[in-house]
């Protein structure tokens, strides 16, 4: 999502990072103990899904953007 400066408060925008962080760290971890060998080339081609999916934009309320 793309969203304007200051469009949310920095209190919102902390906690919404330490979310993601914890977030991600514990998708790492997951990904350590069970990726296999045969997962990786399946996330290659999910992740350069993501990022072709990523370039739709629409627009939605306040001056935002999402995916």
């Amino acid at each position: 999502m793309h969203i304007p400066d200051g469009f949310l408060t920095n209190r919102l925008a902390l906690s919404l990072d330490v979310v993601s962080g914890a977030t991600i760290l514990y998708a790492a971890r997951r990904v350590k103990v069970d990726l296999s060998g045969r997962m990786v080339p399946l996330m290659g081609v999910l992740a350069a899904f993501v990022f072709v999916a990523q370039m739709l934009n629409f627009p939605v309320l306040g001056g935002t953007s999402a995916t």
